[in-house]
C-alpha cells in the first residue's frame, strides 16, 4: 500500500505557498496604478483599488 510522506507533502505545499505569495505581490504592484494609468476607466475601477483607503490595501 502507498504511504504518504508527510515531510515531502509539507515541503511541496510550502513551495507552492511561496510561489503564490510572489505572484500575488508581483501582480498587486502594477494593479495598484492601473486605475490612474487608464485615466479613471470604470472597468479598471471594478478590479483595481481606486482610493487610498486601508480597506483597499488589505
Amino acid at each position: 500500500m502507498y504511504e504518504l510522506d508527510s515531510h515531502h507533502d509539507h515541503r511541496f505545499a510550502s513551495i507552492y505557498h511561496w510561489i503564490g505569495i510572489v505572484i500575488v505581490c508581483a501582480a498587486s504592484i502594477p494593479l495598484h496604478f492601473v486605475y490612474e494609468w487608464t485615466e479613471e476607466n470604470v472597468v479598471a475601477g471594478l478590479f483595481t483599488p481606486i482610493n487610498e483607503s486601508i480597506w483597499e490595501h488589505l
